[in-house]
């Protein structure tokens, strides 16, 4: 599956036992206001299982950042949403610092701070 990006969130594949595929939000929106168009992505995708959504770029790097949920192929079961905890050198972290890495724009215009930004930009994942 190639990377399918949208306005406001991108999703990729991610090659790991526990989810299906990792969803990064690119703005600062609410995950509401666009979890019915992310259901259409994954559905038109033929997604089905865990999904890992990072919102890095809305919440901030907090413990509250990565989201687990479940999606049954058309719509998340939101009773499986789950916040979930990584540690500094996950490879999940990674993936998300790499494409801010590589869209320097969507970094600088984050609510990031700068020393954020600047650990990212050095190579240093968040």
């Amino acid at each position: 599956m190639k990377d399918v990006k949208k306005e406001k969130f991108i999703i990729k594949e991610v090659y790991n036992t526990e989810y299906k595929v990792m969803v990064i939000v690119l703005d600062s929106v609410f995950l509401t206001e666009i979890l019915d168009e992310i259901e259409r992505e994954l559905e038109y995708l033929k997604v089905k299982g865990n999904v890992l959504i990072d919102t890095l770029l809305f919440n901030g790097n907090n413990d509250e950042r990565f989201i687990s949920i479940y999606f049954d192929g058309q719509k998340f079961d939101l009773g499986s949403y789950k916040i979930v905890k990584f540690k500094k050198d996950s490879s999940f972290r990674r993936i998300t610092s790499d494409y801010l890495r590589v869209n320097k724009e969507i970094l600088e215009y984050s609510i990031l701070n700068d020393f954020q930004r600047k650990l990212i930009k050095k190579g240093i994942d968040i």
